[in-house]
């Protein structure tokens, strides 16, 4: 049976909220709840047979380090919050639940049974929503805002969800005709600041880059529609995206082999780092601990790649734990120039990577190494210099507020005027641990860990903490998040702009630093007329505001 998507679920812990941020008030944690649908992936193949280490384009040579630069305002004093206490959290094993009376006659169930069951309750989800998708449609409530600012506490000096201002949203197109699709695809985004450069004058320039259906692991470019801010939520009244780019296999062929005869490798990351796309790759199923290289570039031309690398961070055979790929071989994002230069000696950019299948190496919540891309023509197998920043030991300094379920899947550094802060997105389990055979309530038909419900969720954190691990004054584990924006906090979740799935997946983050605009995708968000056999993705857009 070809592999199928995303079998076990990422994760982390119940749930961590924060309350109204007055000034001076400490942050409070409680527990929440959410959402529930149905999702699925069916096996594709792979394209593209060329090799890794294909000449490069003489032309395309720059330094692949470069980001784009904007002018930064100088860091404030705190004059906000009560600042946490970096101490050691006592690590607290979950109580996981492998068995559930109420399922048990599921449980039985033969392998081919139980499949086919689950592909059951997905068609009569899907026909459900088609039959509903065929109503007539009733005359619309009238839209009284286009844009809004989300009604949350403000701080003096960091970032909360106060700062961002919903724009709405966009779908990725319906591709019939391609190598790959977006149906069970939106994972990962990139944002190229030159692309869609004929493009009208919308106030939404660039494009985005992001990974197509999950069994085929091949990327397009899409460009960036003024985006709707919807309040019945109906994917057919989005605008599209366009595609201005075809899917290709930006390995040149290396992801395809690498995978034979094994478990999958997946892109974990994407970012556009000068007139090269960087990227990251891990092994989804990696439970043997094995190391692998995971940082590599190729060009922005998606049909003549041209790959570079693979490398990894620090030192990979000679190295602890800490410099696992598990713990970095996932999203990207830049580092803000002068802080990048002030703070961190040049090292620009930071990786990270939560993932469930392989505990025992990977971070028990968000990570964060920095480190900088090596120039043109660097061999492949070098050793990146990078610094941990951020990661959670299993057994040593877990996340309180873990849950393996979780999926932490993109991020940013965000400082716009006075106004700062590094965020984390993904989605948060907020039911029990539980691991084993898919049960009833369960978004996912398969085996290995259940945290039913779910929703999306960001998590905040301080940069001057950040900074002190870098400074050697801490470990990178004893940092916790100073805010996390669920349903729980004032003003509303992301639920409050996000279309009800069962899963809560928010797959990918990405950055326009010149224009402050913040882009997250949600895979298997809405079905359409064109792709009324699956869900696709869609892009929500908000606009960061020093208020």
């Amino acid at each position: 049976m070809d592999y199928v998507g995303d079998c076990p679920p990422t994760g982390q812990s119940p749930v961590s909220v924060s309350t109204p941020l007055n000034k001076g008030t400490p942050v409070n944690r409680k527990y929440t709840a959410a959402c529930c649908a149905v999702v699925a992936a069916f096996a594709g193949g792979f394209v593209s047979t060329r090799t890794l280490m294909e000449p490069a384009d003489s032309a395309d040579v720059v330094d692949s380090a470069a980001v784009v630069e904007q002018d930064n305002a100088a860091p404030e004093s705190n004059l906000g919050f009560a600042q946490v206490t970096n101490k050691p959290v006592t690590p607290v094993e979950p109580q996981v639940t492998t068995d559930s009376t109420a399922d048990l006659p599921q449980q039985e169930l033969s392998e081919a049974e139980q499949f086919k069951q689950n592909q059951a309750r997905i068609r009569a989800e899907i026909e459900q929503q088609k039959k509903q998708a065929a109503l007539p449609t009733p005359i619309p409530e009238p839209e009284a805002e286009t844009i809004r600012m989300h009604p949350a506490p403000l701080d003096d000096r960091r970032l909360t969800p106060g700062n961002f201002e919903y724009h709405g949203a966009f779908r990725l197109p319906a591709v019939t005709d391609s190598k790959s699709r977006f149906g069970y695809g939106g994972f990962t985004l990139a944002f190229r600041p030159d692309g869609d450069a004929g493009s009208a004058d919308d106030g939404y320039p660039g494009s985005l880059f992001t990974v197509g259906h999950d069994s085929h692991q091949l990327v397009a470019e899409i460009n960036i529609p003024k985006p709707r801010y919807l309040v019945d939520r109906r994917g057919k009244d989005l605008p599209a995206a366009k595609l201005l780019q075809d899917f290709n296999d930006i390995s040149a062929g290396f992801i395809r082999k690498q995978s034979r005869g094994t478990e999958p490798f997946k892109i974990g990351g994407l970012f556009v780092a000068g007139n090269r796309l960087h990227w990251t790759l891990y092994k989804y199923y990696n439970v043997d601990g094995a190391r692998y290289d995971s940082h590599a570039t190729s060009s922005l031309n998606l049909a003549k790649p041209q790959p570079e690398g693979l490398w990894h961070l620090g030192n990979m055979n000679g190295g602890g734990a800490e410099w696992h790929s598990y713990k970095y071989a996932g999203y990207i994002f830049d580092v803000p120039p002068e802080r990048a230069k002030n703070d961190l000696g040049g090292l620009n950019l930071i990786s990270g990577l939560q993932i469930s299948t392989g505990r025992q190496t990977s971070s028990q919540g968000p990570a964060m190494y920095a480190y900088r891309l090596p120039k043109r023509g660097t061999e492949r197998g070098a050793s990146l210099d990078a610094v941990p920043l951020l990661y959670y030991p299993l057994n040593a300094g877990e996340w309180e507020h873990h849950h393996p379920s979780d999926m932490w899947r993109g991020g940013a550094w965000i400082k716009v005027g006075r106004k700062e802060g590094i965020i984390i997105a993904g989605r948060k389990a907020l039911g029990e641990v539980y691991y084993g055979e898919a049960r009833k309530k369960d978004c996912t038909p398969d085996k290995g860990y259940h945290g039913t419900p779910y929703e999306p969720q960001v998590v905040f954190y301080d940069v001057e903490d950040i900074l002190q691990v870098a400074r050697g004054k801490t470990k990178p584990w004893f940092i916790d998040p100073y805010l996390t924006w669920s349903s729980k906090t004032e003003g509303g979740g992301l639920k409050e702009y996000f279309f009800d799935t069962c899963a809560g997946r928010l797959e990918g983050v990405a950055f326009d630093r010149k224009n402050s605009l913040l882009y997250m995708i949600q895979y298997d968000a809405t079905l359409i007329e064109m792709t009324d056999f699956e869900k696709i993705p869609i892009v929500h857009v908000f606009k960061i505001k020093d208020v």
